[in-house]
């Protein structure tokens, strides 16, 4: 059986706004479009807005981020990143 997963809802007509996939994972879904939303790794919180689209009432929740900062030196982490950061020359 499926397990549900807690909701998010309007805070004013409790229409669905995205459903909580574990404290730091937030889904929403809008027609064809899913956007998901994590929490940031380096602080404990990440806030996510959404207006609802049936009453248009501004929505917040907060994400709590559970994950562990990366602690590998800045040095190894722009080696992995290197092949897709572009680089482009501001001339002044």
């Amino acid at each position: 059986m499926a397990e549900k997963l807690p909701v998010w809802r309007c805070r004013t007509c409790k229409a669905i706004l995205g459903f909580f996939e574990g404290g730091d994972l937030l889904r929403i879904k809008y027609k064809d479009l899913i956007v998901y939303v994590t929490a940031e790794t380096r602080k404990s919180l990440t806030k996510v807005e959404r207006i609802c689209r049936f009453c248009g009432t501004w929505n917040v929740t907060w994400l709590k981020g559970k994950r562990e900062p990366d602690s590998t030196p800045l040095k190894e982490q722009l080696e992995r990143i290197r092949d897709d950061i572009e680089v482009k020359e501001v001339k002044s």
